[in-house]
């Protein structure tokens, strides 16, 4: 399942966000990401944004109407399961910090509304 998911961005950092549609504190956190990803998209980082716990015709139509940046997957329950077990998650929004090798180096990273305190953790990631 990994695979699936990431394999495909190996050799970049990785900024995972663990999200619920029906979560305002996951939906408030979507702007400042959309301005974090337009800072960094010369950079050597992919975001990946994994919506759980949700119901798909809402993810959909808030990806598109919010235009939701990044790569966006939509996980069904089992996926969602065992991504959540792998990764730790216990609440909801989750962020983690993948680093080029592909090794978890911050299980608990910053939100994007914590701007500067996150984009120095991804850049000091890449360098």
């Amino acid at each position: 399942l990994l695979d699936k998911y990431l394999k495909a961005h190996e050799g970049k950092v990785i900024y995972v966000d663990f999200w619920a549609t029906w979560f305002s504190p996951c939906r408030t956190e979507i702007p400042f990401a959309k301005e974090l990803h337009l800072e960094l998209e010369q950079e050597a980082v992919v975001f990946v944004n994994f919506c759980v716990k949700s119901n798909h015709n809402t993810w959909k139509q808030l990806v598109s109407e919010q235009k939701v940046s990044g790569i966006n997957y939509f996980l069904n329950e089992d996926e969602a399961n065992v991504l959540s077990n792998y990764f730790q998650v216990q609440a909801y929004p989750t962020y983690i910090l993948i680093d080029k090798k592909g090794t978890i180096v911050d299980y608990s990273a910053p939100r994007p509304s914590s701007k500067d305190l996150l984009k120095n953790r991804i850049l000091n990631t890449i360098n």
